[in-house]
């Protein structure tokens, strides 16, 4: 019986705090609340997760049982992972590009994390992306699709936190200290607002300083704008102070080139903060049209943004709603379901194709009838999943109660796009245009 499927997990290292860690430990609860027995492997596990994750070195799975293998930098144990009788489901968290690292080591592992992803399209019986930007690089790789889950749709602890501190001034990143997350440029976009309007803030930047070549150029650069007193670098912090800092900072900043989802945007915008983000790599899909995105390294919008929302309540509230509404959306993923659905389709036969129609659907207007009749005859097709997301040219919207009643068909399948929200195929139609 299904319920009997072993379905375990891999992940090549384990940190504490590490995303991929805890979206591992969040799955398996997942899973064991669906009836399927669970366990963690890894090779690098830290003496604190010891009693939670085990050595891959004693992974002896069931005949027929599943592992999900999340998959990020390049190892050196792949082939002996593979070498037993399961079904692979990859899991891809993407891979910093090469040109982002300067450690020659470093990007040797890169290049090989690559090569593994399109080893893993031949062994793949189903596949899990965490973003549509990793989707489309799984794509390119090899696989003949894959089901996008969030990293992340949990942030009910971020909310609750939102009210126990004084907000100050202060601009806040989270992430590693590393080249491509941009730390250096938000050293100088700091300064150059602080010379249009200085209310006092601090630029806060939290996340591992290991790479001390790169720091050691962050904290020259300050020194260099006359802000070193104003720029706090933190490291890595405990999950309370970082809650402290989500709930004390006035702003959320990224000038990050490249991130693979970045959970810090979505930890940002639960707790109330705005963001201000490059529109690089898979940043405008996690923050799904809430904040500001900015072209890269347009660093005088970037500081125009950051100004008004500085000094101007209404458009800071605005923005902030917007985000609520992502958040919203996001927890409203189903992530047990996902997983049920993914587990099933290693198992059996091929699911059917997400199809979602996106524009007006629910009134007598020409490309809404279009939409209306094009999503109810694809949905008469066994072999698509149909939803309708209900969006215009100027934005989203929420349809009228009236006309929905009076299209009670395509109404369903616009309930439905709340539990689809990253279709495999979407046909978009609405004026004006919206790319």
């Amino acid at each position: 019986m299904q319920s009997k499927i072993h379905v375990n997990q891999f992940h090549s290292g384990t940190a504490l705090g590490d995303a991929i860690t805890n979206e591992m430990l969040t799955w398996q609860t997942h899973l064991r609340g669906l009836g399927f027995p669970s366990a963690i492997f890894a090779q690098h596990i830290p003496d604190e997760l010891s009693s939670r994750i085990l050595d891959i070195q004693t992974y002896r799975p069931e005949p027929g049982s599943v592992l999900l293998l999340h998959h990020s930098m390049g190892h050196d144990i792949l082939d002996a992972v593979l070498d037993h009788d399961h079904r692979v489901v990859p899991v891809y968290h993407n891979i910093t590009p090469v040109e982002f690292i300067d450690n020659a080591y470093l990007r040797g592992y890169a290049h090989k994390g690559h090569d593994m992803l399109r080893t893993l399209s031949l062994h793949a019986v189903a596949a899990i992306a965490d973003s549509n930007f990793n989707r489309k690089e799984m794509l390119r790789a090899g696989f003949s699709s894959a089901r996008v889950i969030p990293v992340r749709t949990d942030f009910s602890a971020s909310v609750a936190r939102v009210t126990e501190t004084t907000r100050s001034n202060d601009w806040l990143f989270v992430g590693r200290v590393f080249q491509s997350k941009g730390q250096l440029e938000l050293v100088d976009a700091f300064a150059t607002s602080l010379s249009h309007h200085d209310d006092g803030a601090n630029l806060v930047l939290v996340g591992d300083t290991s790479h001390t070549g790169y720091l050691g150029e962050i904290e020259r650069q300050a020194r260099r704008r006359g802000i070193s007193h104003r720029v706090r670098i933190l490291g890595k912090v405990s999950d309370e102070q970082l809650a402290r800092e989500y709930a004390s900072a006035r702003l959320f900043v990224s000038m990050s080139r490249h991130e693979g989802f970045g959970v810090p945007l979505l930890e940002a915008m639960a707790a109330g903060l705005p963001v201000v983000a490059y529109a690089t790599a898979a940043i405008p899909d996690t923050m799904g049209g809430a904040g500001i995105t900015v072209q890269f390294a347009d660093t005088q919008q970037f500081v125009t943004a950051c100004l008004s929302l500085a000094s101007d309540s209404a458009f800071f509230e605005s923005v902030v709603e917007g985000q609520r509404r992502r958040i919203r959306r996001l927890e409203a993923f189903d992530v047990g379901g996902a997983l049920h659905e993914i587990i099933a389709e290693a198992q059996g036969p091929k699911r059917p194709l997400q199809v979602q129609i996106q524009g007006p659907f629910e009134t007598s207007y020409s490309l809404a009838v279009l939409n209306r009749e094009l999503a109810t005859a694809l949905a008469a097709r066994e072999e698509f999943d149909v939803s309708i997301f209900a969006t215009e040219g100027p934005g989203d919207y929420e349809p009228k109660a009236d006309d929905l009643a009076s299209h009670p068909e395509a109404t369903l399948l616009y309930r439905k796009s709340s539990h689809t929200p990253n279709p495999d195929v979407v046909i978009r139609q609405m004026y004006p245009p919206r790319v």
